[in-house]
Parts: structure tokens; sequence; C-alpha cells
């Protein structure tokens, strides 16, 4: 949902005038439209067409309250005339446009973006509708059944073979992150990419932009904010890069961190430092599951900072896998004092990796973080912690992460 190269919060009034001075087309993301759509049911399955069509693509903007060019036989040409603002607008007429969107499509399209901005005291509306998981979106409305996609020029009802492809795209991304991380895993295994890494027992994420129309990043141009998510207990970090993208990671002869980002917009975290959260105690290895959740908390909240900084719009799929922790054992001390009470019941890890199902991120986390709670509910059962204890010790650390401004 992003308008000249900006989230939908953070449009102003001279980005709408921008739009029409630059002559900023309409195109795959962006559409125009002089008025708000009517009450009759003809207007209410053309607001819908036009919604859908974009969550069925790649997402995009409606700005409500410009009007268009029209060529010698007085068609709309898709270039902004004028900032004309809209003359019955109200709050109640953008909560009825919402109510319509919500209650005519199947399924249901959430996470639509409202967003009403004054230019020279004419009232514009922006609809920032994201790409869609849950895609295809049928109108629903007076039984229509219509399915539609959004084009450079417009919108198309989609025909079988499109909406065939569209129920197999969202599995298609699912498998191509799950495979993307099968490989990495694999190759941080067998240090393919940092000479002398100390892999196990470690703490591996992934943040993976999802969608066929991700298009490869300039490294070179974002280097010093890359460079922000390095870890704060490392001192001296080297950087590189390579065929995949750039590398940042500990300068040592045995690393234990690194921080790779992808040209496919993609960030692989990696920790193995025994001083923040493992130690070892009677021969045993003990990790706090406290600090492994303020660690991974610490990294999402930066990565997703740094990827909206670049641009790149949800859906992302998040990771997390702990890899060489089999009979390690998970500690909800946060010091790792008085532990001998995580030893005697057991809060050992069975297995060699501990891959964690994906965490499916529609939104940005302000509206999606309480769905970590799950994924890190996952972590600690790992270790035979039970749901009441999982909420005496996490549930602190998300709230915080919560209140803290992004």
């Amino acid at each position: 949902m992003l308008l000249i190269g900006k989230h939908i919060d953070n449009v102003s009034e001279s980005d709408i005038l921008s739009l029409v001075e630059q002559k900023v087309s309409e195109s795959v993301n962006l559409d125009y439209k002089q008025e708000l759509p009517g009450r009759s049911d003809k207007d209410k399955k053309e607001l819908l067409a036009d919604v859908s069509s974009f969550a069925n693509k790649s997402g995009g903007v409606i700005v409500f309250g410009i009007s268009e060019k029209r060529d010698t036989s007085g068609k709309h040409t898709g270039i902004p005339k004028a900032v004309v603002g809209l003359k019955n607008y109200s709050e109640n007429e953008q909560q009825r446009i919402e109510q319509t969107i919500t209650s005519g499509l199947e399924p249901k399209l959430a996470n639509c973006t409202f967003k009403s901005i004054k230019v020279r005291n004419k009232v514009t509306l922006l609809v920032g509708i994201p790409r869609s998981l849950a895609a295809p979106h049928m109108i629903s409305f007076n039984r229509s059944g219509k399915f539609f996609i959004r084009n450079n020029s417009g919108k198309d009802q989609m025909n079988v073979d499109q909406i065939r492809e569209s129920f197999l795209q969202t599995n298609e991304w699912r498998n191509q992150a799950k495979r993307f991380r099968e490989i990495r895993i694999e190759q941080i295994l067998k240090h393919d990419h940092v000479p002398g890494l100390r892999s196990t027992p470690s703490l591996v994420l992934h943040l993976l932009p999802l969608g066929d129309s991700r298009t490869d990043l300039s490294l070179n141009s974002f280097q010093s904010l890359l460079d922000t998510l390095s870890p704060p207990y490392v001192d001296s970090m080297r950087s590189r890069y390579n065929l995949d993208g750039y590398l940042l990671y500990q300068s040592s002869p045995n690393p234990i961190s690194y921080v790779h980002f992808f040209r496919n917009l993609g960030i692989e975290v990696f920790d193995s430092s025994a001083g923040t959260f493992q130690v070892k105690f009677k021969k045993k290895i003990l990790i706090s599951g406290i600090r492994m959740q303020k660690i991974i908390l610490s990294y999402f909240s930066r990565s997703l900072e740094i990827v909206r900084k670049l641009n790149v719009e949800p859906p992302f799929v998040l990771f997390i896998s702990l890899l060489g922790v089999k009979d390690c054992y998970l500690c909800a001390n946060a010091n790792l004092v008085n532990y001998e009470g995580d030893l005697v019941t057991d809060r050992r890890i069975d297995r060699e990796n501990v891959l964690v199902p994906p965490l499916m991120l529609t939104d940005w986390p302000d509206k999606d973080l309480h769905s970590l709670e799950s994924t890190l509910d996952i972590l600690w059962q790992a270790a035979n912690f039970e749901e009441d204890i999982l909420k005496k010790y996490w549930m602190p650390s998300v709230e915080n992460f919560l209140n803290k401004p992004h």
C-alpha cells in the first residue's frame, strides 16, 4: 500500500499535489476516482470490483477526489488533471465504504487502510488495499460471483485459468518460502557461506516477503541502513557483498553471529552466542528462554523497521529455528540462576533441530504482533513447558514490545 514510495500513513498534502504536478499516471497499483461511490447496487459492485482487483494482484491505492484528463474521444486517460475534492465527504461516508468492502467480498478482505487528506481545503480520501494471502476475492454482494484483477490501465474480469492460478498462488508462495528456509539451514550447517562459523546450538530467523512481483534490491544504496541490524553485543563486525546479497558478520576466526540481506528482500539472522542466551552447567547446555525471546523480539522489530524503510510491503512470513539443540535445557529464569528445578522437571529439548511452523504476517506489527504468541508457545513447548507457565514468562516481553514506539 505505497503511494509514490510512501506508506499510506505517511502521505501528505504535498504528495497528493505532486501526483497532479508530475502527471503520475494510473498503474497496476494506483487508481484515481473523482467522486466517492454512490449508494446504488451498481456503484457498490463497481467499488468492490476495484478493491478486489487490487487485492487479487499486488495491492494498491485508490485516491478519491482527483479528476482525470480525457482524450479526444472523451475517455479517461489515467493521467490526473486536478484535485477536485469530495463534496459530500464525512466519517459516516467513509464507514459506509468500509462496510461495503467488509460485507461484499468472499473471503473477507482485512487490513484495508483509510486516510483522508485536506489539499488546499479540499478533502481527498485514500484507500489502501493490501496484497492478500486469501486471494482470489469474489464479489459476493447480490450473489455477483465475479472475480477481478488489476492491470496497468484498469481492471479485468478474471477468466477460469486466472482464477485457478490465483487459488494456487498463495500455496506456491508458502512453498517457495519453505524451500528457501530448508536450503539456507542446510548451508548454515555446512558452513558454506561464513568460514569458521560456530553453528550449534544456534538461533536462526528468516523474515521473507511473499509474492511473485517482488523486485530485487540494489543493496549498496542502503548499506548504512542494513548495518543497523548488527548484534548489539558484538563490538567488531565485517561486511561483504556476495552473489546472494549483503553479509554482515562478526569479525572473528569463529564468528557466532551474522545477518544476511538477500536481493529478493529477505533477511536471515543467525546467533549462536553463548554469552547471550546459553551457558554450560554441570556438562549440560542451558538456554535462557527469556533471553532468547528478547533476542527474537529485538531482531524481529529491527528487521521489520528496515523492510518498512525499504518500502517493502506485507505479506511476510517469519521462520524461527533452533539448530543443534538436542538434549539442551530451556530455562525460564532470565539470568540462568537457581535453575536446578528446570533440570529436575525435564525441560530438555528432544530433537536436533526445532523448526517452528511459519508465521504469516499480513500487516505491520502494531496489528499483527499478538500472532507471535502461538509461535513462541511452540518454542517453549519444545522443552515441555505448559501454557500457564508460558503466560507468566513470555507475555511481559511481548507487551513491552507492543508498547515500544517503532
